[in-house]
């Protein structure tokens, strides 16, 4: 039988012409708990050096964001639409970043973490946003929404892939229809 992580990757192997005669149950990814687990939002900002009071939204891309999969892209355009109403709002980065990406101006403040190995700073990082945003255009079951959610965070993501198994809509997050910028702000 096919063991996949979400309803999504489920439903493609029933699709496909070579797995959909075998039996597939969807067992999701399991979550540490005990790392991910809620923190205190103006403790975890005091640590990283973070506004107190600006809004926050915590992205993380283990390729950085030029990993077109994970959709910085859509949450740069998306954040046009939140700096509106928000013009203090900024984005943590967790994920490997270059020179070029630090000097780059996006229109909205960007607090580069870095590429990090110790999941006890992704929870400090997590802790300190108001929200986590996962704009992937294509995920299995990214285990940062789940990190977000362990973390008492609630998550922001397009309608797609296995995102609907760990987003409930307005519930643990918010879902928007696939791709829409305008919608996801």
């Amino acid at each position: 039988p096919l063991v996949p992580v979400s309803t999504w990757l489920g439903d493609l192997a029933q699709q496909s012409a070579l797995a959909s005669a075998w039996p597939a149950r969807v067992i999701p990814n399991v979550m540490d708990t005990n790392t991910f687990s809620p923190q205190d939002r103006a403790d975890a900002r005091a640590k990283l050096g973070l506004p107190h009071t600006s809004p926050l939204v915590v992205f993380i891309a283990s390729a950085g964001i030029d990993d077109h999969r994970k959709g910085w892209d859509l949450l740069a355009a998306a954040m046009g639409v939140v700096t509106q109403q928000f013009p203090e709002a900024g984005v943590i980065v967790i994920g490997p970043v270059t020179d070029e990406q630090r000097s780059r101006d996006f229109g909205f403040a960007v607090h580069w973490i870095g590429e990090v190995l110790d999941n006890s700073i992704i929870r400090i990082a997590i802790a300190a946003a108001d929200v986590s945003a996962v704009p992937s255009r294509a995920d299995n079951l990214p285990l940062t929404a789940l990190e977000a959610q362990s973390c008492g965070r609630a998550t922001v993501a397009f309608e797609t892939g296995g995102l609907p198994d760990i987003v409930s809509h307005q519930v643990s997050g918010f879902l928007a229809p696939a791709f829409d910028t305008d919608a996801y702000g």
